[in-house]
């Protein structure tokens, strides 16, 4: 039995939690990998973040230059140019035909606003691949708007698009933007709109440090930077409100590192009780197979007893009437003893079908000791023990069953008799508390291991070892006490040390507070 439960515990081992640990610590090897998956997949976010906000500065600037194409065809009045021009950001617009040698003109102007044709006309002259290109998208049907990289501190940033007249000539547009004007006031709505409750957007110049604008108060360091399509010397960048990347990247590091803590001691748990209970239903088994043996030998003796002094009184064959008498006898106690093993199995059936039944009446506890014990008497001296009974004076009434407690004491009566191969001495005694009633049952046994004291009362458990095995027994009668004592409200205690007996207590209520 016992290679049978090694095997299967084997099994389970090898087929279950061998795959999950080597998994587990897969997962664990792997974590730090996929932590840097997860960054450079966050970054990746943040950079879409970023794109899509120079996309919209981009996209906003081009439907000002496309109003302004549509007004610069029907020739409108330059207020109607700086309407459009209001809140975009841009201060200054100025024209440069395409087929012609003209100088610069300004288009449109805010007050205050300024800049030398003359340094307009020398950045034109610079950049003519530049401009080239531009008039190459055009004639694809897309314009492009590019940013001139010439510092212009105190006007804003220059840039270059084309556009067309009604009469099919190209114009080069030159525009100055306020950046200081142009990313709070016209990108405020996207910028809140990308930012939402954990990302800050900030505005910094080309050297990182110096922070021109920012969403929100920067409470950690900006996780990345990139230029603005816009703005030659500006740069946009994105900062967490709650944690950086790395802390991010930390914390979940630690979630899963935690989670697979758990699993790993959720699994350990898991095995642990699968292994108790197999143990179990292997002793319980092993258990069942030694009370059918034990039942069948407890049976045999008896009965072979019976039939051998039956059939000799039957045939006649007593030489006295002593010996007849004695014959007698021994048929009646044989009697009697297989009766009570048999009543011992019913009632654990019983029990097992929770069918047992207790007729609770008030009794007086002494005087059902007493009774028994005249009973029992003759029982343990013809095993040669001998009694004593320390039993109070006054009568103890308490509300239990009467058959059922006088079963409880002969299975304790008969265990000690059984124990105590030796020093045949048996104490009984009742004890009155303030708020109970105790039966105590002293044998001077062999006495039950430490480690043995929690499983006497399970049914079929025989102890294993020592001179207990030896003993035949059926394994019930401790679990029947148990069941009667707990179907009273009452409690079973042992004190027992191997080599000088045991002591079984019985507690009962007494019957005012039953």
């Amino acid at each position: 039995m016992k290679l049978r439960s090694r095997r299967f515990i084997l099994l389970i081992l090898g087929t279950i939690v061998l795959p999950i640990f080597v998994y587990v610590i897969f997962s664990v090897s792997k974590l730090k990998e996929n932590e840097q998956v997860i960054e450079q997949i966050y970054k990746e976010q943040l950079d879409a973040i970023i794109f899509s906000i120079n996309q919209y500065s981009t996209d906003v600037l081009s439907s000002m230059i496309d109003q302004i194409e549509a007004n610069f065809k029907n020739q409108t009045s330059e207020e109607d140019y700086k309407e459009v021009m209001r809140f975009t950001g841009v201060n200054a617009l100025y024209l440069h035909s395409m087929a012609s040698e003209a100088k610069f003109e300004s288009l449109v102007k805010f007050e205050g606003s300024s800049l030398n044709e003359n340094l307009l006309d020398s950045i034109y002259a610079a950049n003519q691949p530049l401009i080239r290109k531009l008039n190459e998208y055009l004639e694809a049907d897309y314009r492009k708007i590019e940013p001139m990289p010439v510092q212009l501190p105190e006007l804003g940033q220059l840039f270059f698009a084309i556009i067309q007249h009604a009469d099919g000539k190209n114009y080069l547009l030159a525009g100055l933007i306020d950046p200081g004007q142009y990313i709070p006031e016209v990108l405020s709505p996207k910028l809140q709109q990308v930012s939402g409750e954990e990302l800050i957007v900030a505005f910094s110049d080309d050297s990182q440090d110096n922070i021109l604008f920012s969403t929100d108060s920067l409470t950690h360091d900006v996780l990345m930077f990139e230029k603005m399509w816009l703005f030659t010397n500006i740069r946009v960048g994105l900062s967490s409100k709650t944690k950086t990347v790395s802390e991010l990247v930390e914390e979940r590091l630690k979630a899963n590192l935690i989670a697979s803590g758990l699993l790993v001691l959720l699994l350990i748990t898991g095995v642990t009780l699968i292994i108790r209970n197999l143990n179990k239903e292997m002793k319980l088994t092993q258990n069942k197979s030694d009370f059918v043996s034990n039942v069948s030998h407890e049976l045999r003796t008896p009965l072979a007893l019976i039939s051998m002094f039956a059939e000799t009184l039957s045939l006649n064959r007593v030489k006295s009437e002593e010996q007849r008498k004695e014959y007698t006898e021994i048929i009646h106690r044989e009697t009697t003893r297989l009766t009570h093993i048999v009543n011992r199995i019913l009632n654990f059936s019983k029990i097992e079908a929770n069918q047992r039944e207790y007729r609770f009446v008030t009794f007086d506890l002494t005087e059902l000791i007493t009774g028994l014990l005249s009973d029992y008497s003759y029982h343990m001296n013809q095993h040669g023990f001998a009694h004593t009974a320390t039993l109070p004076d006054q009568a103890l009434f308490i509300l239990a069953d009467q058959e059922a407690v006088y079963e409880a004491v002969v299975n304790l009566l008969d265990n000690a008799i059984k124990y105590s191969p030796e020093n045949k001495e048996i104490d009984i005694s009742v004890v009155e508390t303030e708020s109970n009633v105790q039966i105590k049952i002293t044998d001077q046994g062999v006495g039950i291991p430490a480690d043995k004291l929690q499983d006497i009362f399970d049914k079929f458990y025989r102890v294993t070892e020592g001179d207990l095995y030896t003993v035949k027994g059926t394994g019930l009668g401790l679990s029947i006490v148990k069941h009667i004592m707990d179907a009273h409200r009452g409690m079973i205690d042992v004190t027992s040390e191997v080599g000088k007996g045991s002591t079984f207590t019985l507690t009962f209520l007494k019957k005012s507070d039953a």
